[in-house]
């Protein structure tokens, strides 16, 4: 399952490209990088006019592209900080007029700004999701809050937004003289947050994501099931024990997971809510359902800790193993007790019972076959 981080870097990215103006910003801001960091002689003539700057200055790197959200909103704080800097040294060097000018577009920092506050909210959210406490529950949450943020930023100004006509006028920038060049018109404001609202509502999760063949619940396109195990989602006053439509919630959840609930639990569970919302008792089959769901793998460390382990798994000496023997392996090694709690005796006391021992005379000793065929490749040669 394509983990979460990952699918906000794709959210950015579809949303950049459905809109072509974009495309200058971003060549822009990566032609600011090239410059920097193209020789050590600029980042000298940088720190002569700025030396606190210069480390704000060698922070930008690439925006957008396959790279983490806070990586590219890192990019573009160091152009806002390093501003009045970059001008500066473009307007000392003639080959860098054009760069100057468009600094002094006002659509330019506009735009910037307006770049701060998007990639500010999405990282936002994808730091959220690296907690390691994270569920899909909790994801879903925060991921349908940040839908919310970018609606609100549709209708307002962002917070750097905000500072823009005041930063204009300010005293940092009085040797800009900010004009409106139409040849690079600002951003498609409105546009560009509707395509990101949309492209966030794409990857709400649904039941594809868990298991490939839920025809029956086509009509189904969130996992809308997993809020009856939340209570955090339970609109208290309309419920009554016994509970029907969590109970047919949790036919879906058993298809898909493969785990049957046990109902008098399940109305057990819901009687403790019912009498304090607040300290509630969790039957045990609740409880193991909600710990189901808290394996499914939300944020990129746990995902990339799984395909760390598999490679090591499969090495070169391990070829020969098969998938369910990597799987078990796999999750031994992601939640089995450690080397120092795991006492081996009974295991291997078990496994001498039925003569599986390295010199058991019970056991055939594989002959090696010869290669006739290869021989007589060997035989020609020499």
């Amino acid at each position: 399952w394509h983990c979460l981080n990952h699918r906000l870097q794709l959210v950015l990215d579809d949303s950049i490209r459905e809109i072509k103006q974009i495309n200058h910003f971003q060549i822009f801001i990566d032609k600011i990088r090239s410059i920097v960091h193209q020789s050590n002689k600029n980042l000298i003539e940088l720190n002569k006019i700025s030396e606190q700057l210069e480390i704000e200055i060698i922070k930008i790197g690439r925006v957008f592209g396959p790279r983490w959200a806070a990586c590219s909103l890192r990019s573009t704080l160091a152009v806002w900080r390093a501003y009045p800097v970059l001008h500066q040294f473009f307007c000392s060097n003639k080959k860098y007029s054009g760069m100057a000018a468009r600094l002094e577009n006002v659509y330019f920092i506009t735009d910037l700004a307006l770049m701060i506050d998007i990639l500010n909210e999405i990282s936002l959210l994808s730091n959220a999701l690296k907690a390691s406490k994270i569920d899909i529950i909790k994801a879903e949450k925060l991921v349908i809050r940040s839908i919310t943020a970018f609606q609100i930023l549709t209708k307002k100004k962002g917070i750097y937004e905000k500072k823009v006509a005041e930063l204009i006028t300010s005293e940092t920038f009085k040797n800009i003289k900010f004009v409106e060049n139409h040849q690079f018109v600002g951003l498609p404001r409105e546009r560009l947050l509707e395509n990101i609202v949309t492209n966030l509502q794409k990857r709400l999760m649904d039941c594809e994501h868990l298991k490939g063949s839920c025809n029956q619940f086509q009509d189904r396109n969130k996992l809308q099931f997993l809020n009856f195990l939340e209570p955090d989602y339970w609109n208290i006053e309309e419920i009554e024990v016994p509970w029907k439509a969590g109970e047919e919630e949790l036919l879906i959840f058993n298809d898909i997971f493969n785990y049957q609930i046990d109902i008098n639990d399940y109305r057990d569970f819901v009687e403790n809510v019912l009498e304090n919302s607040q300290k509630y008792a969790i039957p045990h089959s609740i409880q193991r359902a909600k710990n189901i769901i808290r394996t499914i793998p939300v944020s990129s460390a746990e995902v990339e800790m799984v395909f760390s382990n598999m490679n090591i798994i499969c090495s070169q000496n391990t070829s020969h193993l098969t998938v369910s023997n990597i799987s078990n392996i796999m999750t031994i090694s992601l939640i089995g007790l450690p080397l120092k709690e795991w006492d081996p005796t009974l295991t291997a006391e078990r496994w001498l019972k039925v003569n599986q021992t390295a010199d058991d005379s019970q056991l055939k000793m594989k002959i090696a076959n010869e290669d006739i065929n290869r021989k007589a490749i060997w035989k020609y040669l020499t």
